[in-house]
């Protein structure tokens, strides 16, 4: 049962509008089972009263593409009535008046959100979802990846079908990879941020997690789109649709990034890479070394523009209108936010003051421009580029160094500076993520990409 696949949910629920009662019953009980172990969620929202209430809905509506489909929302991500805390302690009695774009066009297809998910506080961590005010998330005894880790886990153990995080360096793709499911981060702009809890307005993408690459799909083309209440949204300029049974590669070029064959990749996941393209070219397709001069910088140039508009986005929690309060406003936001983003707090307004401003928020600026430009350039000469989303096969529930953990972004932020759509897909017995970067709006050609990939490395 929890195998079941996007369309063969939607099918039998539009056939027997009933089924959805039995459909969120064993989901709620899943839920049950595994969430004193893994804390994917922050808070339920399934109940004999919801599932009763969401049976009458779809009852009404006999033709909704995914009706009573099961799905976990992150919990950076607002639901009108429902607490929106961003697992931090200074929204932990915040309930919007309002629903994200991407919950409600969910929502309006026939989807039903079974909860809210775990997440490191305002999706500021150290790619593994403990630092948040709530219990840390768990997958296999060890950290899920971050941070949008809850949502992950929630569709590995079978709690929901499909699950929204979101994706500022790659807090969708490692948590997918570490997981054993899929991961997309759509270009920037397709998929809108309204509702959202931001971090990083510029670099923040909603995105998906899913069992295949057609239950992603699937829901993207209900999230893709223009809204008018997010003026950064754009529409996908493709209509290559996914075709799970085609693994046609001939003629396909795949770019292998040379500057992503660094000291830090560990033997395993080198191994799983070689293995993925190896079998690629043995289907048709012909591989391409890549070069990205710029994405050594990467990393650098990523946490000083994250941190500047965190230290701007964050700025709004002072206690007064809504949110945490404690006495004052240094006291509200010392006991409001925890270690991690306080100090992303710190450094972003360092890096905003006078003199650094020039000295490395411009130069991280004009460096961000320069990664979207090699990116544009070498996709001119491929279809895709295939990459590792991980350096190494688990990642630590805690580090020495309080920064330690931001190197293990090294492969996931360069498609988050340049705004390219990317997904991690599990490849054979290990269930590896394999990180798929394709051109900016052409999401669901990439997805068609993916599709091969997921079919053709699945043992």
């Amino acid at each position: 049962m929890f195998q079941s696949s996007v369309r063969s949910i939607a099918e039998s629920v539009r056939q027997n509008a009933s089924t959805s009662s039995n459909i969120l019953r064993q989901r709620l009980q899943r839920i049950q089972e595994t969430e004193p172990q893994q804390h994917a969620f922050t808070q339920v929202m399934l109940s004999e009263d919801t599932i009763s209430s969401e049976t009458r809905r779809l009852s009404e509506h006999d033709n909704l593409a995914l009706a009573g489909v099961p799905v976990a929302v992150k919990d950076n991500f607002c639901v009108q009535g429902w607490p929106t805390t961003a697992s931090s302690q200074m929204l932990r009695s915040f309930v919007p008046s309002y629903t994200a774009t991407v919950v409600r066009r969910l929502q309006n297809q026939g989807a039903v959100i079974v909860g809210k998910t775990n997440m490191d506080e305002f999706g500021m961590g150290n790619t593994t979802s403990t630092s948040s005010v709530f219990p840390a998330t768990v997958w296999n005894e060890k950290s899920p990846g971050g941070s949008s880790g809850g949502s992950a886990v929630a569709v590995a153990n079978g709690s929901c079908v499909v699950a929204v995080g979101s994706d500022t360096g790659g807090s969708v793709r490692q948590p997918a990879a570490i997981c054993g499911v899929v991961g997309f981060k759509p270009s920037y702009g397709a998929f809108s941020r309204y509702g959202l809890i931001a971090y990083a307005s510029s670099l923040d993408c909603p995105g998906l997690f899913g069992r295949t690459v057609d239950d992603v799909s699937l829901v993207s083309d209900y999230l893709f789109g223009v809204d008018p209440m997010d003026s950064t949204t754009l529409d996908v300029v493709d209509s290559a649709n996914v075709d799970a049974d085609s693994c046609d590669l001939k003629g396909l070029r795949v770019g292998i990034p040379q500057q992503f064959l660094i000291s830090e990749l560990s033997v395993n996941v080198r191994a799983i890479w070689e293995r993925t393209a190896k079998r690629l070219e043995e289907h048709g397709a012909q591989l391409v070394d890549i070069q990205l001069p710029s994405v050594p910088m990467s990393l650098h140039a990523y946490y000083v523009i994250a941190t500047a508009e965190a230290s701007s986005n964050l700025s709004r929690y002072s206690g007064i209108f809504f949110g945490h309060h404690d006495h004052d406003l240094v006291r509200t936001r010392t006991t409001g936010f925890g270690s991690e983003v306080r100090r992303r707090i710190l450094s972003g307004t360092y890096v905003l003051s006078k003199d650094a401003y020039t000295k490395y928020f411009e130069p991280a600026l004009k460096m961000r421009q320069v990664i979207s430009s090699d990116f544009d350039n070498a996709l001119l000469h491929c279809d895709f580029l295939l990459c590792p989303v991980i350096p190494k096969l688990s990642m630590p529930s805690t580090y020495e160094n309080a920064t330690e953990g931001y190197a293990e972004d090294v492969f996931t932020v360069p498609a988050s500076l340049s705004g390219n759509p990317a997904i991690s897909v599990p490849v054979f017995a290990d269930k590896v993520g394999m990180q798929l970067v394709g051109r900016k709006l052409h999401d669901r050609r990439l997805l068609r990409h993916a599709a091969s990939v997921e079919r053709l490395c699945a043992k």
